[in-house]
């Protein structure tokens, strides 16, 4: 399978990306919890994308959190 213009990924890599699209959501929901609700909440008055709100009332967007997991993961964090 092609992602963009220079890289392959393997039809199972696909597959576990796709049930994991967004977990970083729940990440920040579980550390920032009533927070994070609060700022989504105010989102829906707002037309700045959510990376930027997050960024701005959180400190972190879950773009940088997915890229911190990702690093983890390659390095072999989370395996047995």
């Amino acid at each position: 399978m092609r992602v963009g213009a220079t890289r392959a990924i393997s039809a199972d890599d696909a597959y576990v990306v796709g049930l994991l699209h967004d977990v970083e959501l729940l990440v920040l929901n579980q550390h920032f919890g009533a927070a994070y609700w609060a700022m989504l909440d105010a989102r829906e008055d707002s037309d700045e994308p959510l990376a930027a709100l997050e960024e701005a009332q959180l400190g972190i967007d879950h773009g940088a959190v997915a890229a911190f997991a990702g690093r983890a993961s390659a390095r072999g964090a989370w395996s047995d």
